[in-house]
């Protein structure tokens, strides 16, 4: 096969040679039978003719020459055409024909595969998986689909603690947050979080009273809270409803921090003088001469009051008082002063509380039994808390009380 491509090659010179030839023998026919009839005609003009038919001859076969010369480009030139289309590299043919040789085989296409395997609607991957590094080599789409859907679920087992470890990063956050909170305007924020940390460990509490920047009431309620993790992380043992556990430990909660408002009076009385708490001097018996504006001092000590601390970082304690005299023959009020209000202003937080208000019962009032009934109300809690004082309004002054008041 290789002999006849190469023979194609030079077909189009041969032809052309071989045209030029027989060219040439035709006209060398012509010549010959001149000159034969004339040098056999021995006639002088011969030579003449001759040379004529030379010069004719070499003009002739110098056209043949040119016209052949132009076929072979002609050829050379389409076939040269020919060829270029046919191995031009967007055909991807060779020539074609008994002598032209095989096409070779392209080397396959490599097919870009995209590394995505998010999964469409239907469970279908968007895209194959990525070629592996062996072409040959087959891919289990199923089981690379399985395999990225493992992965983008969460693990359903997490990181486990040793409680050995549980209790050393316990103790570092302590350490933190207690040194935090030493430094800090507001260190009842680092201490919550502390008393927070009850629920995973129990017997991790802290004291409250080892804080002196705390005052008594943040104390008491970090106390609390503290109680109130504890608490609740023992009932989350996963045994019992969760919900109604945290509901529960809540309520307990708001009842020791939420305390109803309550106010006392345990001492009520109708006094000559009043020292300061305490030191009071009362009537031998409250019986009073009748038609006479008979004066008294009412003393009262009152427990349960609430004061805070205002601008100043001054305690200020307000209770406002009421007094009502009923009749004991029908229970109807016979007199009446309306509120009084009593502000007190301490550095410190008054543990003893005691008003004293000079009252004078009314010379309107007939013979008879009276009841004298106090009500304090706290402003700052509003709790109130009321109490009565028996007393009796006479003719005779020897029946009377025998001090008065100021002596």
């Amino acid at each position: 096969m290789g002999s006849r491509v190469r023979c194609c090659r030079f077909m189009p010179l041969m032809l052309a040679m071989a045209g030029i030839a027989l060219a040439g023998c035709g006209n060398a026919g012509r010549t010959s039978a001149g000159l034969t009839s004339g040098i056999g005609s021995g006639q002088p003009d011969s030579r003449r003719a001759v040379d004529s038919s030379l010069d004719n001859l070499s003009s002739h076969d110098s056209l043949l020459a040119a016209h052949s010369q132009r076929d072979v480009d002609a050829i050379l030139k389409a076939r040269n055409g020919v060829a270029s289309k046919s191995h031009s590299p967007e055909s991807g043919t060779g020539p074609s024909g008994p002598d032209a040789e095989p096409p070779t085989a392209a080397p396959p296409r490599k097919t870009i595969v995209w590394n995505d395997t998010r999964p469409k609607a239907g469970g279908k991957e968007a895209n194959a998986p990525a070629p592996s590094a062996k072409p040959d080599q087959s891919i289990d789409v199923a089981a690379a689909a399985a395999k990225a859907a493992a992965a983008s679920q969460p693990s359903t087992t997490g990181p486990v603690l040793e409680p050995d470890r549980m209790k050393k990063l316990m103790v570092d956050l302590g350490r933190e947050l207690n040194s935090s909170a030493g430094y800090s305007d507001a260190p009842l924020r680092q201490l919550i979080l502390i008393a927070a940390m009850s629920m995973i460990d129990p017997q991790r509490s802290l004291n409250p009273e080892a804080f002196p920047d705390l005052t008594e009431k943040e104390r008491e309620l970090l106390g609390k809270l503290q109680t109130f993790f504890a608490d609740l992380g023992k009932n989350l043992d996963g045994k019992g409803d969760v919900e109604q556990t945290i509901v529960e430990a809540v309520g307990k909660l708001r009842e020791s921090l939420v305390k109803q408002p309550v106010l006392a009076l345990p001492t009520m009385a109708l006094c000559t003088r009043v020292g300061g708490f305490g030191d009071y001097t009362p009537f031998d018996h409250y019986s009073f001469l009748g038609q006479s504006e008979q004066k008294a001092i009412l003393y009262l000590e009152i427990d349960d009051f609430t004061s805070e601390l205002n601008q100043k970082n001054q305690y200020v304690t307000e209770l406002s008082q009421q007094l009502t005299i009923y009749s004991d023959r029908d229970g109807i009020p016979v007199w009446k002063e309306d509120w009084q209000s009593a502000v007190d202003i301490s550095k410190n937080k008054r543990q003893d509380f005691f008003t004293v208000q000079v009252i004078t019962l009314p010379k309107a009032l007939s013979l008879g039994k009276y009841q004298l009934k106090v009500r304090v109300r706290d402003e700052k809690s509003q709790a109130e808390a009321e109490g009565t004082i028996p007393f009796e309004m006479v003719a005779d002054p020897k029946m009377a009380a025998s001090a008065a008041v100021g002596k």
